[in-house]
């Protein structure tokens, strides 16, 4: 992940499957790009799906979006070209985000892509869990050695004192 506010990895294909969802959802659906157009969209609840660019410069610009989305409940997914997902939404400048509002042709796609998203994020979030009880497992062996060494130099110190 290169981003602070990125909280999942995307895999290459699915982020081809979600560019290819975005071409799709252009013809008959409907698009919000930018950031005050997809940040209005997350507030109202009409996004079905952001989707974020990775490559967005100076990335604070975009940081609130996740945040938000997940705060509304909306999906959403990092793809790691501005510009590819400008060019596949219509327009030939990269654009930061976007919001699906109606989904169009790319309802069963998006359906799709959301369900990896979430198996993702699930396994993601097992993963930290694990790595948490690792760590609490490791906590207590470091405090019973703590108790060890402190017994230890209570009884130097009443070896001195005598």
């Amino acid at each position: 992940m290169t981003n602070t506010y990125q909280d999942f990895e995307v895999p290459e294909q699915l982020a081809r499957e979600t560019y290819d969802a975005v071409e799709k959802a252009k013809r008959k659906g409907k698009i919000r790009r930018g950031i005050n157009e997809v940040t209005k969209a997350i507030e109202r609840k009409n996004a079905k799906i952001v989707v974020i660019a990775e490559d967005v410069n100076p990335p604070e610009i975009i940081a609130h979006l996740p945040i938000l989305a997940k705060e509304k409940g909306v999906p959403y997914i990092f793809v790691p070209s501005q510009k590819e997902l400008g060019s596949a939404s219509g327009i030939k400048l990269g654009t930061s985000s976007l919001a699906i509002s109606n989904t169009g042709e790319a309802q069963k796609d998006i359906k799709k892509i959301i369900k990896k998203i979430n198996k993702i994020k699930s396994d993601e979030e097992e993963d930290k869990t694990e790595e948490k009880q690792e760590t609490k497992k490791d906590k207590p062996e470091k405090t019973e050695q703590a108790k060890e060494t402190k017994k230890d130099k209570e009884e130097v110190e009443e070896e001195k004192s005598e």
